[in-house]
């Protein structure tokens, strides 16, 4: 596991770039739109400028051919 500083907009970054998200993004924003805005608004109540640790790990896909 690895530890990183954050604040809420690098938190609500990273939340954002995973790829289901992305993908429902790209091809029907209207979706999910105003969810991502209550998303960012309660990130942004609860952390304000505060900078604060997270551990996170990277999970990994192995192919085999």
């Amino acid at each position: 596991m690895n530890k990183e500083k954050y604040n809420a907009d690098r938190f609500i970054g990273i939340a954002l770039s995973q790829g289901g998200l992305q993908t429902m993004l790209k091809t029907q924003p209207y979706l999910i739109q105003n969810d991502i805005e209550l998303f960012e608004k309660k990130i942004k109540s609860i952390y304000g400028n505060n900078k604060f640790e997270i551990g996170f790990c990277y999970r990994m896909r192995i192919g085999v051919k």
